[in-house]
């Protein structure tokens, strides 16, 4: 790897995605969800607005995310507002929706959702650095759901990372 190709993803590398217990457990009105889907994208992409109040509109209309109640959000929401935004990048809405289906029966939004982060941030570093260790199909389970999971998030950091590589 170039010097270039080290300092331009090295971020990449602390990226955090913020896991289920750490997601507000109140409801959340539509600015406040948009303001924190922001820091973790700003964290990710380096730029705000990867998500607006029209496009959670959007979701919503859609079905790919529940109503809100009472116009707050809950926890589940946003797991799935983080999801989609990061899945947006490769897929289109119909996919993403029969990616969430797929998860939902295999394991409950919470746990699906940790393992998601999880396997994000390991695929990232896989993708920057090339370590074997790090390669989110080593020591996996081979069900259907976790092949389709991973190979998703895979996609994705691959993704970001050529994103990066050509700007």
């Amino acid at each position: 790897m170039t010097e270039r190709d080290t300092n331009s993803c090295m971020y990449l590398l602390d990226f955090h995605c913020p896991r289920y217990k750490e997601l507000p457990d109140i409801g959340l009105y539509m600015d406040q969800v948009v303001h924190i889907l922001d820091e973790v994208f700003v964290a990710l992409y380096g730029v705000s607005s990867a998500i607006t109040p029209s496009m959670i509109n959007n979701y919503v209309k859609q079905g790919i995310i529940q109503p809100h109640v009472k116009k707050k959000y809950s926890r589940d929401h946003m797991a799935y507002l983080v999801v989609v935004c990061l899945l947006k990048q490769i897929f289109t809405m119909s996919e993403i929706c029969t990616l969430l289906e797929v998860q939902q029966r295999a394991k409950p939004v919470g746990e699906s959702y940790d393992i998601f982060c999880g396997l994000l941030e390991k695929s990232l570093r896989y993708v920057v650095l090339r370590n074997e260790e790090d390669n989110p199909f080593l020591g996996s389970s081979d069900t259907y759901e976790a092949k389709l999971l991973r190979s998703s998030i895979l996609a994705v950091a691959h993704t970001l990372y050529a994103k990066i590589m050509t700007a």
